[in-house]
């Protein structure tokens, strides 16, 4: 691998790369990034899916390479810019705050002020407890206020300092959230953030994860309640606080309090619009289903707070007032955008929330496909791209990887994890458990072999599921079982981060994890703490999402099997994320048990079978014993 990473980057090509786990991927390819940095004078981008990932780099594996070779160089971690505080808006919180913060919000304003002088990354993640996102919204750093003009000899600037520092960097360690929302910048969402320093060749770990995550930062995606958030920044009409106030600026103020209430009557005839509708997420087929009214008092209020802006003498505060000019503006385009379907070959959608304030409706557009727009502005000139995962392959064949991407004949290169699957992993499937459709009956069969598997195994157990209402459901079944038997239960229900539910997980003997979809992939448990996967459902997607509908009937219409040609290969690279949890060292041994019949009695579960690990199956013909 580390050959034929070194070769794409001497000559400049496309590379993907399947390895397995236990390969040594991220040497594999960090050397001879550090090498054609070197030797060849190029500077590059790690991009990877996960922080655990961006932190094993850093933390571990780039350490030990530059211990180990006799050049020294320069290797920059970035995260996105809102991880970092501004020290302009935190100086601004302390002059203003009784005029722009409730008085609760005070005593943590001076927590984290204190905190940023003291801090070493700048980085939201080392206070603790975190900060209250709303706040930390408000102090953290913002394209407009924070440019490499405004804040260059700023020495409290984190994230300007490490701009500067990775425009010369050998290697800049970023994610792929930040890698596509920078990338954005060339379709115009936000000129000041680009990808300038990507320089000479992009690397991509957790390859799995690019079309997903490039298609929502290469969409369209509006909040109703981080708008009023936003307006209610500029003023809010409860409290009477916020920027507007300041500056006496009664005409933006009276056209604020307009906007409000308008965009409150725009998403009030979204729900009407979609009242009849099942599900969460609603696809809207045509344009101007309902009528833009908040076109006039969007571009009336920017041109307002643009005068308000002039009125302002702090300097500081005059840049936040005009940032907030540029954002209206910006949310002016996006909802005409929305509403009129500018965007073409995108899918739009309304979502709603399953629980929670009514003001969580959310507006989408996703690119149908990503393939053209990376082909504009990812693939063009001469800079060298490597994909590399654990699942980029479905039968040994990168097609689906490449016509995802629209990846035009890449080398490929596909190696086998060195692990001893047959000596260390067996997996168990039941036979006689109902098939998922029987509800009831099913979960019911799910819940005794839930207990059957954890008991065997004394805890230590991941159970992934595919759908949320089942997770929450079986956690409060089975709560009463996993504390009688002294296995402490988490529950990815939405109060606690994946970090922190993963840190607890790791430091609690016997621990059970009911995970959903972020736990399916990009985590590493290596050792004694988890020694059992327990994988409730074959991990199909929802074939009414909207856009899932909407890539079907482009198949369908092209002469396609969208099952075949889509929803099964995406299922069987999921799948194998799974599984994948289970071995992560060469020390692990473990059960992956699969509850779902239909691995045997469908003629798809062939291709289930066929992706797994070569490694012991058994079929367990009894009813699970009573635990």
């Amino acid at each position: 691998m580390a050959r034929a990473v070194a070769e794409a980057l001497e000559e400049k090509g496309v590379l993907a790369v399947e390895a397995g786990t236990g390969t040594g991927k991220s040497l594999a390819y960090l050397f001879p990034a550090l090498r054609c940095a070197r030797k060849l004078g190029r500077r590059g981008m790690i991009s990877t899916h996960t922080l655990n990932l961006q932190a094993q780099l850093f933390g571990r594996d780039l350490p030990f390479l530059l211990r180990t070779l006799s050049d020294s160089f320069t290797v920059v971690l970035l995260k996105g810019r809102r991880n970092y505080f501004c020290p302009r808006r935190i100086d601004q919180a302390l002059r203003y705050g009784r005029d722009l913060f409730a008085p609760r919000e005070s005593e943590e304003i001076a927590r984290i002020a204190q905190w940023s002088f003291a801090t070493k990354t700048g980085s939201w993640e080392e206070l603790e407890p975190p900060p209250e996102p709303g706040l930390w919204s408000r102090l953290c750093s913002e394209p407009q206020l924070c440019t490499a003009r405004t804040c260059q000899d700023n020495p409290r600037c984190f994230y300007q300092r490490l701009r500067e520092q990775s425009a010369e960097a050998d290697l800049t360690i970023v994610n792929h959230a930040l890698f596509f929302s920078l990338l954005a910048g060339g379709l115009g969402s936000d000129p000041s953030e680009d990808l300038s320093f990507a320089k000479d060749f992009v690397i991509f770990d957790e390859a799995h994860q690019v079309e997903t995550v490039a298609a929502r930062h290469l969409g369209l995606s509006l909040s109703e309640k981080e708008t009023k958030s936003f307006l209610h920044r500029l003023y809010h009409p409860r409290t009477g606080r916020g920027l507007l106030p300041l500056v006496r600026a009664r005409d933006s103020i009276q056209k604020t309090r307009e906007v409000l209430a308008t965009l409150s009557a725009l998403f009030d005839s979204l729900r009407a619009s979609i009242s009849g509708s099942k599900g969460r997420e609603v696809r809207i087929l045509r344009p101007d289903c309902v009528p833009n009214i908040l076109d006039v008092p969007l571009a009336e209020l920017a041109e307002s707070i643009q005068e308000a802006a002039s009125k302002a003498t702090d300097r500081d505060l005059k840049r936040e007032i005009e940032d907030h000019a540029r954002k209206t503006i910006g949310l002016r385009a996006s909802f005409s955008a929305f509403l009129s379907h500018s965007l073409s070959d995108h899918v739009y959608w309304i979502e709603t929330p399953e629980h929670g304030p009514p003001d969580g409706m959310r507006l989408e557009a996703v690119p149908l496909s990503v393939a053209s727009l990376l082909e504009r502005l990812l693939y063009q000139g001469e800079r060298t791209l490597v994909f590399t995962s654990a699942t980029l392959t479905i039968g040994g064949k990168f097609h689906y990887f490449q016509k995802k991407l629209g990846l035009q004949e890449p080398r490929t290169l596909l190696l086998d994890s060195s692990f001893d699957y047959a000596r260390q992993m067996k997996i168990c499937v039941p036979r006689r458990i109902p098939d998922p459709s029987e509800g009831a009956a099913y979960e019911v069969a799910l819940a005794a072999w839930i207990r059957y598997f954890t008991a065997r195994n004394c805890g230590s157990a991941f159970v992934l599921f595919t759908n949320r209402r089942t997770l929450l459901g079986l956690a409060s079944q089975l709560a009463p079982f996993f504390e009688e038997k002294g296995f402490p239960l988490l529950v990815q229900d939405g109060t606690a981060d994946r970090h922190r539910l993963l840190e607890r997980f790791r430091t609690s003997p016997g621990a059970v994890l009911f995970g959903a979809d972020s736990f399916w992939q990009g985590v590493d448990v290596p050792g004694e703490a988890l020694s059992c996967v327990i994988l409730t459902r074959l991990p199909f997607g929802t074939p009414d999402h909207p856009l899932a509908q909407a890539r079907a009937e482009r198949l369908q219409a092209a002469g396609s099997d969208p099952f075949l040609s889509y929803f099964l290969p995406e299922a069987l690279l999921k799948f194998r994320q799974g599984i994948g949890r289970l071995i992560r060292s060469r020390e692990d041994r473990g059960t992956v048990a699969i509850l779902d019949s239909r691995i045997l009695t469908k003629g798809y579960g062939r291709s289930f079978f066929g992706v797994l690990p070569d490694c012991p199956v058994e079929i367990l013909d009894q009813d699970p014993p009573i635990a």
